[in-house]
């Protein structure tokens, strides 16, 4: 546009009506998901149910939690409730021996799907026919002290049951005591972390508790496969969950294991046996909040066993300690990663914050208030509002439900034809009324109605003016080519500026001709 002509238009009086209206536009991220349970490289137990445990967390609510094995969806679990964040479990029983990929992935209500968090495990026999050879099993929970190996002939004594006093038969059978397990748990031949692993109780398994030690540190629980088809677990919370226990017996655990006594002869070289350790045990790592507005600060908590050294990625590289937690800030939906590892490996748990972006303010609204802007064209003509589109001093109107050039229906756009002459133009001022800020933003998509195939091209400007001053501070140059393009405008510089007019002002490049020039939701934002 030629600054003189809008100079010239400007200088008239301008009467306006003030029309509030704001509309936003939220555009929501897709879910995120974690897979807490089980970890990378897993060895699951055959023909046993495998519990399958995720978070997911979404800016919109989410729909469902879907998993996938080996590329076959086995399990869909909906969410209910209008709920942005989730914990679910799932089951799946593997059937045959081999290794498996398991994903899980979050939907939202609007069928946004999440990128999958997946694990890779491996399906071996059944826990309860586990046989442990000690350099090379990986041990699970019960927080194990340094162990020895038991001799071949130091065979743990079965335990023997102390004879409860006598009391009055119950008139209702007492509920069946029973343990859940919260983490794959060693079970052992005695009720101590000296005595040998004799198998492993997967993650979310049952057992039948039969007995208890004195200290009602341990539980003795029905485990087949083994002598007796008993074993012994820790009784501690961390590890299961425990119910019906009021009437669990106190047995008689095993004698813990004595090492042999030192010879008194000439003493023989013999070879030192060394155990590796147990993976390191991440007990748990969590957040107090996983959706969070930007500035919001997040309490991540973590507890871990058996670890030399334990990082929190990102935010403690330098290394951590646990049980330990750290306040952080994401400015930006991050995913934190409590890595633990030993001698014998690495485990890892993630947890991912989501940032939820603010939704602008809109502060003015252009197709709003189009009808109490001027309009006029480069011969400085008047030009009515919602003109006739044969009207070759140019027009602007809001058409309903116009196709545009990428194919897109638009419920309504603001059309600015330039007048039907070489270099044609066309202008709207809109008074100000209110103060600009800095971090204001004009925002707007520009293109064509469809079919202006013979349009010569167009260059859509966004100006400011006030009585004494003004210039164009931003423009685009538009072709047809099926696509729209933005216009984004920062009014930093006019920072408490509250008085004067914007300026929407379209040119035609050389002839007019199929010239539908149209505004898609022309807006300033602030933040």
């Amino acid at each position: 546009m030629k600054k003189a002509k809008v100079v010239k238009l400007l200088a008239l009086s301008i009467v306006v009506a003030l029309i509030a209206v704001g509309c936003g536009f939220l555009r929501t991220s897709k879910p995120v998901i974690t897979l807490v349970q089980p970890v990378e490289n897993t060895v699951l137990p055959l023909n046993q149910p495998v519990i399958i445990e995720s978070s997911a967390a979404s800016a919109n609510e989410l729909n469902r939690i879907e998993l996938w094995v080996n590329g076959a969806l086995v399990d869909v679990k909906s969410i209910a409730g209008q709920q942005t964040t989730a914990s679910i479990t799932q089951s799946w029983t593997p059937t045959e021996i081999g290794e498996y990929r398991l994903e899980v992935r979050a939907v939202d209500v609007d069928g946004v799907e999440s990128d999958a968090a997946l694990v890779v495990v491996s399906v071996g026999a059944p826990a309860t026919q586990l046989t442990v050879v000690r350099s090379t099993f990986t041990p699970a929970a019960d927080t194990p002290a340094a162990e020895t190996l038991p001799d071949a002939t130091d065979t743990p004594v079965p335990p023997t049951a102390v004879p409860p006093t006598a009391t009055p038969a119950p008139t209702d059978t007492p509920a069946i005591a029973i343990l859940t397990t919260k983490a794959d748990l060693n079970v052992r031949a005695g009720a101590s972390t000296q005595f040998e692993v004799i198998g492993i109780l997967p993650f979310g398994m049952e057992a039948r508790i039969l007995g208890v030690n004195e200290e009602r540190t341990w539980w003795l629980i029905e485990f087949q496969g083994v002598p007796n088809n008993q074993g012994w677990v820790s009784a501690k919370e961390t590890y299961s969950t425990a119910k019906n226990t009021e009437n669990v017996p106190v047995v008689q655990a095993p004698a813990t294991p004595t090492p042999s006594p030192t010879p008194t002869g000439t003493p023989t070289a013999t070879p030192t046996v060394v155990a590796l350790p147990d993976f390191p045990i991440i007990h748990y790592f969590r957040a107090d909040k996983l959706n969070i507005a930007p500035g919001e600060t997040v309490l991540l908590q973590w507890d871990v066993d058996g670890a030399d050294q334990l990082f929190l990625y990102p935010g403690g590289d330098g290394g951590v300690i646990a049980p330990g937690d750290m306040q952080v800030k994401p400015d930006a939906t991050t995913v934190y990663r409590l890595v633990a590892s030993n001698a014998r490996g690495t485990v890892e748990a993630t947890i991912t914050i989501i940032v939820s972006q603010p939704t602008p303010t809109v502060l003015y609204d252009f197709i709003a208030m189009a009808n109490a802007a001027e309009w006029k064209n480069g011969s400085g003509e008047v030009l009515p509002w919602q003109g006739e589109t044969n009207d070759a001093r140019g027009f602007a109107r809001l058409p309903e439900n116009a196709t545009l050039e990428d194919g897109i229906v638009a419920s309504q756009v603001l059309e600015t034809h330039p007048q039907w002459i070489a270099d044609g133009e066309i202008t709207g001022a809109y008074p100000v009324d209110f103060e600009i800020t800095s971090g204001d933003k004009f925002i707007a998509e520009v293109g064509y109605l469809k079919g202006a195939t013979f349009s010569g091209g167009v260059i859509f400007r966004f100006c400011y003016y006030t009585m004494i001053a003004g210039d164009c501070l931003g423009e685009v140059t538009k072709e047809y080519t099926g696509t729209l393009k933005t216009l984004e405008v920062d009014l930093s510089s006019l920072n408490g500026y509250n008085s004067g007019w914007f300026v929407l002002a379209v040119n035609a490049n050389g002839s007019a001709n199929q010239d539908w020039a149209v505004w898609v939701n022309p807006r300033i934002e602030r933040p």
